[in-house]
């Protein structure tokens, strides 16, 4: 008798979408002289009762068989055989999780909101999520997963307790895995191992396969595998000249290059220098004699100085210029330290003109300048009138929602989520962050539960209910109002839903790492 099965979540329950077939994605690692692929996968369900302290995990079972082979049943699968009673090409088993079905329905781009609901109804029948089931995700790895053969992985559940299992498997897509080889970014179709076009950062191609770079180094493309190029150590270390090696600089992360010269020119060119002498320190800093390291300048408005911290360029909107009271010096006198004065106000740089001034074409955003040398505001609503003087605006610089239309001053576009519409005022030349410009010249959104994205398909901010990975929205906890701290699959402490209480997430250390729980008189609570 099957008492109390765990359901694998299938449009065999009436969920909609094509719910929820067993999700694969792919990582490699190097074994000896052979590649082996593995599959990471992840299949959800739903296990009876209320309360995830009471539960015990389902066990999952999968077997990998050949596309078009006979379906197995669940006993098949947890005996590792195919429909045909045939032993699987893999076979395996995973003890499940409680998981925040949302969460994971958003990762793997099914309609989450709609399925959610599915999963929510109540009565007879129903399947009742939170008050009759709880959803629990088996994650595992298939290593050593069959290429070039077009296969699918079927997958299904036990309850522990009654030792009832889902009455049909889930089968996932067919999958047909051609893999390059490590460490390599791009490459051709041909043959498992495929041969390398380019590599991943910190590799060098060498014969269609990617070799390491020296230890620390970004790219060594022109130096080749186990050296480096000429600039492209990480931050605080050198290239040495003798092996290619990157080695740390003279004053560390305030170092912002120390590479060695083709000629050697250092301390010493001999393999055995731990330290690179630095040639130039980052900004705010000035080079200490014979490259010994990096000294902050004294100037807060200096971006490099001296080895005495006497203050070379400054930052933006400041000059340099002998300090006030150099009047007062006599013609023997010591001189006077050199110092960074101010520009004009909404200047950025006044090296031509001095302090107090502007020099041409250097004012800031919105401003242009004037007969006096000062910087006077543009017309309403414009970035930039460089061109066209002060209360006047340059072609293709009025303010996001405004265009020229061949006038002096900008106007507001007439088009939805436009940036510029300088040509007419009811056609779109460049749309919003977030939006993408249509043949029609008008704009639309770029992704689902993005609320402000800087390209197309990439969120930079999410709506309520969802967090950001990687430049996606995915939700957060189920019953959890905001996850801007947390991330997905988890919610900020005090932000659940009404009914629903906060608590730390099993297997996190972090306090601040919780999803919700319903709330009781009991303390402790926890999931995951």
């Amino acid at each position: 008798r099957n008492n109390n099965p765990v359901l694998m979540l299938s449009s065999n329950l009436g969920l909609p979408g094509a719910c929820c077939p067993p999700q694969v994605q792919w990582s490699s690692t190097k074994l000896v002289d052979d590649v082996k692929l593995q599959a990471n996968v992840s299949a959800v369900a739903l296990v009876p009762g209320s309360d995830v302290l009471f539960l015990d995990a389902p066990t999952f079972f999968w077997v990998v068989l050949p596309d078009g082979r006979t379906a197995p049943s669940s006993l098949q699968v947890m005996e590792g055989r195919g429909g045909d009673n045939n032993l699987a090409l893999r076979a395996g088993q995973s003890v499940g999780k409680p998981v925040q079905i949302r969460w994971w329905l958003s990762l793997y781009h099914f309609p989450h909101q709609t399925i959610y609901e599915a999963l929510h109804g109540e009565g007879e029948g129903s399947l009742g999520l939170y008050s009759n089931s709880l959803p629990f995700v088996g994650d595992w790895e298939v290593t050593r997963f069959p290429a070039d053969a077009r296969v699918r992985i079927h997958v299904t559940a036990q309850n522990p307790k009654t030792g009832a299992l889902s009455p049909v498997p889930v089968m996932s897509g067919v999958i047909f895995r051609r893999l390059c080889p490590p460490n390599c970014h791009e490459c051709s179709s041909k043959g498992v191992r495929g041969r390398c076009y380019r590599c991943e950062p910190g590799f060098a191609k060498v014969a269609g396969r990617c070799e390491a770079c020296a230890s620390g180094c970004l790219d060594c493309a022109n130096a080749g595998p186990g050296r480096c190029d000429a600039g492209m150590c990480k931050n605080g270390t050198g290239v040495r000249q003798q092996d290619a090696s990157c080695i740390p600089c003279a004053g560390g992360v305030n170092c912002q290059s120390c590479d060695e010269d083709a000629a050697g020119h250092s301390s010493s060119s001999s393999s055995s220098v731990q330290v690179l002498p630095c040639r130039k320190c980052s900004p705010g800093h000035g080079l200490l004699p014979n490259g010994d390291g990096c000294r902050s300048c004294e100037d807060d408005h200096c971006l490099s100085c001296s080895s005495l911290g006497e203050c070379e360029v400054c930052s933006s909107g400041f000059t340099l210029t002998p300090s006030e009271d150099s009047d007062n010096k006599t013609a023997t006198a010591e001189a006077s330290p050199i110092r960074c004065r101010s520009c004009a106000a909404n200047c950025s740089n006044c090296n031509k003109l001095g302090p107090g001034n502007c020099d041409p074409g250097k004012c800031n955003e919105g401003f242009s300048l004037s007969a006096t040398g000062q910087c006077a505001v543009c017309s309403l609503h414009c970035l930039s009138c460089t061109s066209a003087g002060p209360g006047n605006c340059d072609v293709g610089h009025c303010k996001a929602d405004y265009g020229l239309q061949g006038g002096k001053g900008c106007s507001k576009c007439s088009v939805d989520h436009c940036e510029a519409c300088d040509e007419e005022i009811d056609r779109c030349e460049v749309c919003k962050e977030g939006y993408g410009l249509t043949p029609e010249k008008t704009c639309e959104a770029c992704a689902v539960s993005c609320k402000r994205c800087t390209e197309i398909g990439s969120c930079a901010e999410c709506d309520i209910g969802f967090g950001l990975s990687q430049g996606r929205c995915l939700a957060c906890a189920d019953q959890c109002l905001r996850c801007t701290a947390g991330g997905p699959g988890r919610c900020d402490v005090g932000h659940c839903a009404e009914g629903w209480i906060s608590v730390q997430a099993s297997g996190s250390t972090n306090a601040s790492e919780v999803v919700c729980h319903r709330n009781s008189s009991r303390s402790g609570d926890f999931l995951t």
